[in-house]
């Protein structure tokens, strides 16, 4: 099981409140926000952040990554911050030894 300090729980659940805010509060042009991102970029971050996430949860072995290309309608930070969010409940809610 993964423990998080106080203070570590509070800046993620700051961070997220933030970053929500935000979009909530931009509205980006379908056609800009689709070039933003390059396939490439969204490999390597998908794959980096998917390995810290696995390292952090101590189960390097369990992690499968499959990306599809696609042009999302958002800018890097989104992308990290949803890769982080749902890799992590992933690996919160998944036995040891179990495909994520």
């Amino acid at each position: 099981m993964i423990t998080m300090t106080c203070g570590e729980r509070l800046h993620r659940t700051l961070r997220n409140y933030l970053h929500i805010v935000e979009l909530d509060q931009t509205t980006v042009a379908p056609a800009a926000a689709a070039g933003a991102i390059s396939t490439l970029q969204i490999e390597s971050t998908s794959r980096s952040i998917t390995r810290t996430v696995a390292t952090r949860h101590k189960r390097e072995s369990d992690l499968q990554t499959r990306i599809q290309p696609c042009r999302p309608n958002i800018n890097l930070d989104a992308l990290e911050l949803i890769t982080e969010e749902l890799t992590n409940n992933a690996f919160g809610f998944s036995r040891h030894g179990t495909p994520v």
